[in-house]
């Protein structure tokens, strides 16, 4: 049963050994194996780069194991171990198993359902077939955002706050703090800005060109999400327990900032994977926001996924998309079936299983769109070198998450990226465009005034660094208005506290907590 196209394209990047072994062990007549050498040749002519290598070299004597060829244990003699923050595994391929690249939880069947039933109403609503309905949805349940139809997304780009609270032990990890070095934080928002608005990538990728690609990609303009992050906040607090990832629900509740409206990024080991984070709730919850792995920033040490991607791939999950091997060749795969009419065939392609490395041309599921596995998505499990998309349908999914689970009117409208392509800017929208970055090119970091953490106790101490809200009207730009705001109107920034001001109830800050501090006994916006 096992699908010949994907094993001939997977074996193409198998040393000539180790491909003799798969084959003596899975086909044992004669013209089964001429037939395969034969493709394999071919293959391994067309698929050669020169100097350009697959980077996981020190693993490709055993990569036949991702094919699910062998019976035996996942790690073999001689198999190096693969660590990840604090976990040590007993080899990459045990790293896989597990499920160590995201630890998002699916959906089970029940909560498939009513999001399928969510999402549906507000395609309804979108196409004009259904009586606009403010917050309610098909169900009638008030879902926390904005409800249907509340964004003009021909009109509007939403830049969604970001706050990076960085967790060290006092010695490991320290050195992802904004304030240590702003670079990976600032490379963060900018390479989730070029994926999430459709654009190349700033790392150079596995294939050389689309005639590499296991697929043709999608224009930009029907991957762009029109959807950007920027960075409002950071903080770095020494906790041992924290930066282990053992007690998670403790380290927000002292952390978070805002609601659901607010991405907060929790930068740690992640408990031994790449990161986790969860899907958008009827109700704020505290567990909202995403798990990162450090090593996993752009630059980091997470050798394969090193270049922001797994970000990218945790935020998605916070937007509400699904794996693209969720479920199997049954799941929503793609997500291509939501596709506006366009360019592209508008059937789903799907994933029997996780594919990891960067396996071109693979394909196992027989009854999708024809097409190989999409390998090339954000929401695959494949290295960053062999993500660059989000397909159409994602994009429509997306937009749908965000009105009915997190925009808050009168507050996210007034969000918009500053010309550094990092910083928020706030009351004006200064710029709608990630900056351009030369592949490779290192961002310009700001001067900051750094206060260094105590020595390590139980208790977290929090350093926050920066907040980016400037002073004084923002340099001239173009300018959208929110959904029902008159072009010739200006826009104006609700009178409310922002994260840190002074506070007596909740009312007075933008969609944040009104806190008292336990020390020195005063409210703030947090």
């Amino acid at each position: 049963g096992f699908h010949c196209s994907c094993l001939i394209n997977s074996l193409q990047f198998i040393p000539q050994t180790e491909t003799m072994r798969v084959l003596s062990r899975n086909f044992t007549t004669p013209a089964a194996l001429l037939l395969l050498m034969a493709n394999l040749a071919y293959g391994h002519d067309r698929h050669h780069h020169g100097d350009h290598r697959h980077h996981h070299d020190e693993f490709e004597s055993n990569n036949t194991r991702r094919l699910g060829l062998f019976d035996g244990p996942v790690c073999q003699d001689g198999d190096p171990t693969y660590t990840v923050g604090h976990v040590t595994y007993q080899c990459v391929f045990d790293f896989e198993e597990r499920g160590g690249n995201c630890r998002s939880p699916d959906r089970t069947a029940d909560e498939k359902i009513v999001d399928d039933e969510d999402f549906e109403f507000w395609k309804e609503v979108k196409k004009g077939k259904k009586g606009k309905s403010r917050k309610l949805t098909r169900t009638g349940r008030n879902l926390g955002g904005c409800g249907v139809d509340c964004v003009d997304w021909d009109r509007t780009i939403i830049t969604v706050p970001t706050v990076f609270h960085v967790i060290h032990d006092g010695k490991d990890g320290e050195k992802y703090a904004y304030a240590e070095n702003p670079r990976y934080i600032e490379d963060q928002i900018k390479v989730m800005n070029l994926a999430f608005r459709g654009k190349e990538g700033m790392f150079p990728k596995y294939y050389r060109n689309d005639s590499e690609r296991s697929y043709p990609g999608y224009k930009e303009e029907d991957s762009d999400t029109r959807i950007q992050f920027c960075l409002q906040e950071t903080t770095q607090t020494n906790n041992r327990r924290y930066y282990d990832d053992d007690m998670e629900k403790e380290m927000k509740q002292d952390l978070r900032v805002g609601g659901m409206e607010t991405l907060n990024v929790y930068v740690n080991t992640a408990g031994g994977y790449l990161g986790y984070a969860y899907f958008p709730e009827s109700k704020d919850s505290v567990f909202d926001g995403v798990t990162l792995l450090n090593d996993s920033l752009p630059g980091g040490n997470a050798n394969s996924f090193n270049e922001g991607d797994t970000m990218t791939h945790e935020v998605g999950h916070w937007l509400n998309l699904d794996h693209t091997h969720f479920n199997g060749c049954k799941g929503p795969g793609d997500y291509m079936n939501e596709a506006p009419p366009g360019d592209y065939v508008r059937q789903k392609t799907n994933e029997d299983r996780a594919s990891f490395g960067c396996p071109i041309g693979r394909d196992n599921c027989n009854r999708d769109s024809g097409q190989p596995n999409p390998i090339h998505n954000f929401m695959s499990y494949v290295d960053d070198d062999c993500m660059d998309e989000f397909s159409p349908g994602q994009v429509v999914k997306m937009r749908a998450a965000w009105e009915l689970y997190r925009h808050k009117e009168n507050y996210s409208e007034f969000f918009s990226l500053a010309s550094d392509g990092v910083k928020c800017v706030f009351g004006s929208q200064e710029t709608d465009e990630p900056s351009p970055i030369p592949s490779g090119a290192p961002s310009v970091a700001p001067s900051v005034s750094f206060v260094p953490t105590a020595p390590f106790t139980d208790a977290p101490t929090v350093t926050k660094v920066p907040t980016f809200f400037p002073t004084g009207s923002p340099s001239a730009g173009p300018t959208l208005f929110p959904t029902g705001t008159p072009s010739g109107s200006p826009m104006v920034a609700p009178k409310c506290g922002v994260t840190g001001a002074d506070c007596e109830e909740k009312s007075e800050c933008c969609s944040f907590q009104c806190k008292k501090d336990k020390k020195t006994k005063t409210k703030a916006c947090k």
